[in-house]
């Protein structure tokens, strides 16, 4: 079994911020799944759009942070493309991040 549970790796990636929004990567909703086993540990994300310029640095620091607090454990990044991101993926602390940064209630 890896070193660290799902809800630590969720803690972990909490200090990864998106890079053109003020709000870290599980509360804006981009972390959709995070499994842990034998083999190592497979998040599953989305983007805020699907040509995000910023994929392949987000993607680099979502492995990196992991990899850090899950010493010698394989971690292997996804990126689901099938969904798309909306405004209903921030959880409860993200949706006050987002009206903190953009003032207001929170528009599609």
């Amino acid at each position: 079994m890896p070193p660290i549970s799902p809800e630590q790796v969720y803690d972990t990636l909490r200090h990864i911020k998106d890079p053109e929004i003020p709000i870290n990567v599980v509360d804006l909703g981009l972390i959709h799944d995070v499994t842990t086993n034998q083999r190592g540990i497979t998040i599953t994300m989305i983007l805020t759009t699907r040509f995000c310029p910023y994929q392949g640095s987000l993607v680099k620091s979502v492995r990196e942070a992991v990899e850090k607090v899950a010493q010698g454990t394989h971690v292997e990044v996804i990126i689901g493309y099938s969904t798309t991101w909306s405004l209903s993926d921030l959880t409860p602390e993200g949706i006050r991040a987002w009206e903190q940064f953009f003032g207001g209630d929170k528009k599609e």
